[in-house]
């Protein structure tokens, strides 16, 4: 996990160094590989891809996470393919099915505290409303996966900036300039 780790922090700084190192890495995994680092490996191509616009490959991505994860009965990592798979559809300018899917979704989570899952659902749910003008709707999931990040096991301090940054854009948005700045002084 700490190769995985290394392997996502250079993505800040050389997203095509970063893929093609994830790649390599994903493709000379040995058999004996645990699950939980194959689908960590398969999380972070699947966010890798979708930032850099590639969502063919992320598409493709998303596709063996989910089946690796159904073979592994990982519910936390089925909720985060499906979480993916919504927000790709966001990313293609579907807005309204990607709230559909992220619906269905938080239905079948029910009251589960999965809080990796929550933060990401919440980040997908304030995204998808952003970008169809129902800002009050994203600023209360923004804030709701806000609290969820203080939950993280893993990268809570990423996790938070993750959410602030989420929030910070989504006041500029709101020509609201005072609590973009605020919200970003938060994160440093």
């Amino acid at each position: 996990m700490a190769r995985l780790d290394a392997i996502q922090r250079l993505a800040d700084k050389n997203t095509s160094e970063s893929l093609k190192q994830l790649e390599d890495f994903k493709r000379n995994l040995p058999p004996e590989t645990t699950p939980a680092v194959r689908l960590e490996t398969l999380k972070i191509l699947v966010g890798l891809y979708t930032n850099i616009g590639q969502f063919k490959a992320a598409d493709a991505a998303i596709t063996e996470f989910l089946r690796y994860a159904q073979a592994s009965k990982d519910n936390n990592a089925i909720a985060l393919a499906q979480i993916a798979d919504a927000q790709l559809t966001q990313s293609n300018g579907m807005n309204e099915l990607a709230i559909r899917k992220l619906n269905l979704i938080q239905d079948k989570l029910g009251s589960e505290k999965m809080p990796e899952v929550q933060m990401r659902l919440h980040i997908a749910f304030g995204s998808a409303y952003r970008s169809t003008g129902k800002f009050e709707l994203a600023l209360s999931h923004f804030l709701e996966a806000l609290r969820w990040s203080e939950n993280q096991k893993r990268r809570k301090e990423e996790a938070k900036i993750v959410c602030l940054n989420a929030i910070t854009g989504l006041y500029i948005d709101m020509k609201d300039p005072q609590k973009a700045l605020d919200t970003a002084n938060q994160g440093l």
